[in-house]
């Protein structure tokens, strides 16, 4: 004779008397387990993406520091920024790539736009504070195609990535 209650099973060879078992069918799972959790699946670090976060960070430093021309600093450097918000997302989430990249895209175009609005002047940051710095003083259109040209670059490279493409492959 089976018991139809899962919490009390008839133990092999017993009596046929039901009898309330010690543990459960399944872990008991609370609104607050690590099981449940959602972070769990989102929040990951990657060793890769956070190379080249650091990388990313030094090259922009130095473009920084030492570029005063008219190319790389104002559109290098602008190109390099969203590939860098990109693979700083991607070093401690485990989102999808598509929507990854258009957020990253998506936040760039905010902040372009805002700049033609003088956000910075609007909020009072200082002149030279590294607030405003980061905020951006003016709007430029080539701006907006460097952030776009970068994010087409690493759709390509993530594309191909996926695909199991090298480096090697490639050349």
């Amino acid at each position: 004779m089976a018991s139809d209650n899962p919490i009390l099973p008839l133990k092999p060879g017993g009596s046929g008397k039901a009898r309330r078992s010690s543990r459960l069918p399944h872990p008991v799972r609370t609104p607050y387990s690590p099981e449940r959790s959602r972070f769990r699946k989102i929040l990951r670090f990657h060793k890769g993406y956070f190379l080249i976060s650091a990388g990313l960070v030094v090259i922009e430093v130095c473009i920084g520091a030492y570029a005063h021309d008219d190319i790389i600093r104002p559109y290098g450097g602008d190109f390099l920024c969203v590939i860098l918000i990109y693979c700083g997302v991607m070093t401690v989430a485990n989102f999808p790539m598509l929507p990854t990249i258009l957020s990253v895209l998506a936040f760039a175009y905010i902040e372009e736009t805002l700049q033609y609005f003088h956000i910075a002047d609007w909020l009072g940051l200082k002149e030279g504070s590294l607030a405003r710095i980061l905020v951006g003083t003016y709007f430029t259109w080539g701006d907006i195609g460097a952030y776009t040209l970068a994010m087409g670059l690493v759709l390509l490279i993530e594309w191909l990535r996926r695909r199991g493409c090298s480096l090697q492959t490639l050349l």
